[in-house]
């Protein structure tokens, strides 16, 4: 946490100038990303007590919360299209059209930023962009989904966080619920975060 690149989050409000209209709206990319980290260690713990994940599983899938809008730009998602517009998707491997530039730069940001590097080694760095991206292991696993799914530790932090700062009800949900029934189903090799029939 205590690197440039992520120190710089504090200088990104999540809602961009959405403050303008919501005058309490201040809430910044820092503690969007160090509450998504505790999110996803709450639901890691959830799973560990149901023997899905280790400690090591768990480790990483939050280092992956807290690392996962590092490469976000001034004015956060505002300015996107301009990165997009800017950007020669030609000169990135790896990219296709409608990836988000955005989570290019947090890839690069992890695997390249040498204050990081000097915390978290080689592998671990590769690990968590895996599970940022999807990627690696060739098939769905239910880490990536903590960090990048459907209702991940990401978007449960920011519904409750922006609707608190912003003072309105939208987004509001039973946190301790959704945690409570958290599950990993398995299809063939893969596997995805489910949630038991009674938090639907």
């Amino acid at each position: 946490m205590n690197t440039a690149a992520f120190q710089r989050l504090r200088r990104i409000r999540q809602l961009a100038m959405a403050h303008l209209v919501y005058p309490s709206a201040h809430h910044t990319r820092f503690e969007h990303s160090v509450g998504t980290m505790e999110l996803a260690g709450r639901l890691c713990y959830r799973l560990k007590e149901l023997g899905e994940i280790d400690e090591n599983g768990s480790r990483l899938v939050r280092l992956a919360a807290l690392l996962h809008d590092i490469g976000h730009g001034p004015f956060s998602h505002v300015s996107e299209s301009l990165l997009d517009r800017h950007c020669d998707r030609a000169k990135l491997s790896g990219i296709g059209p409608t990836d988000k530039i955005h989570e290019r730069i947090t890839s690069d940001i992890i695997l390249q930023d040498e204050e990081i590097a000097r915390v978290l080694g080689q592998a671990d760095r590769r690990a968590i962009v895996e599970l940022l991206t999807g990627a690696g292991s060739g098939h769905r696993r239910f880490e990536h989904d903590v960090v990048s799914g459907s209702l991940d530790a990401d978007k449960m932090d920011y519904l409750l966080r922006d609707s608190y700062f912003a003072g309105v009800k939208y987004g509001q949900f039973d946190l301790e619920k959704i945690i409570d029934v958290c599950r990993v189903y398995r299809s063939g090799n893969e596997t995805y975060i489910a949630f038991d029939h009674e938090g639907i």
